[in-house]
């Protein structure tokens, strides 16, 4: 027991003297962000990317492999910038789950986030499983939600707004990141960037996480309530990595005074 007593006592020691080293944190004015000169760096190398190169000469599930991303990036090239931008939610919009669902049936409008019921065509709507599209001039929703005699709150924009950010950040980036890496074709990196350009140009508005996930305070970015912000941030770290190359970074944002490249290192990245 007092062999016990003084290792307890020597750790208390210690982690007290590691604490007293460590201080208080550095303000981020204080942290110097130098990043690095070769690119892609984080998961990938520009070695294992002509490593996969010389995979789809070789091999035929490579190859196929390779035309599915290419496949689905090129879903994303088929409409113009416009198109997709004026999708874009607004700074500090509304994003939900969709817990209430439908107010007619009671039933859930599909899945969650990127499986709702949505379409590209109906923007700002979410369809039930009878085909009624929401909101409509009996079920209202100007961006906040519409709230029920029952006094519950249905998000019928939120829900669409969700979709949109997740659809991005989980489809449409990740395979106009990967076709780049691929294919050098600068066509998948102009959209990508524009992509990732707009999702930083709302981001250090977005603080709320989506609307209806139980928190207190509401807190999140887009959809993801806090906790599950670092699993997107980590796709967007490997979206940013691999079109890091490409000459559209350097395009004018749509955050005023900056490039693409900057807004979405500052204003997405390290927000």
């Amino acid at each position: 027991m007092k062999r016990f007593f003084t290792h307890f006592l020597s750790c208390l020691v210690l982690g007290a003297s590691l604490w007293a080293m460590a201080g208080e944190p550095l303000g981020q004015d204080q942290i110097a962000i130098r990043g690095r000169e070769d690119h892609p760096c984080v998961n990938l190398t520009a070695s294992d990317v002509e490593h996969a190169k010389g995979r789809v000469e070789k091999y035929e599930w490579a190859r196929a492999h390779r035309d599915r991303i290419l496949r689905e990036a090129d879903r994303w090239l088929r409409e113009s910038a416009e198109f997709w931008l004026i999708l874009l939610p607004k700074p500090g919009a509304c994003y939900a789950y969709g817990f209430t669902g439908d107010p007619t049936t009671g039933e859930s409008f599909g899945g969650r986030w990127v499986g709702a019921s949505c379409s590209w065509d109906e923007p700002g709507k979410v369809r039930n499983s009878e085909g009624r599209l929401f909101p409509n001039e009996e079920f209202p929703d100007e961006g906040e939600g519409y709230v029920a005699s029952d006094g519950r709150i249905h998000y019928f924009v939120g829900i669409f707004n969700a979709w949109v950010t997740e659809q991005w950040t989980l489809n449409a980036l990740p395979s106009l990141s990967k076709a780049y890496l691929l294919t050098g074709d600068e066509r998948y990196a102009d959209r990508g960037t524009l992509l990732l350009d707009a999702l930083a140009s709302i981001y250090p508005e977005s603080t709320s996480g989506s609307w209806d996930y139980p928190s207190n305070p509401p807190s999140g970015r887009f959809a993801r309530p806090w906790y599950q912000v670092a699993r997107t941030l980590v796709k967007y770290v490997d979206q940013y990595d691999f079109l890091y190359n490409s000459p559209s970074m350097n395009k004018p944002s749509l955050t005023e005074g900056m490039n693409r490249r900057v807004n979405i290192e500052e204003n997405l990245l390290q927000d």
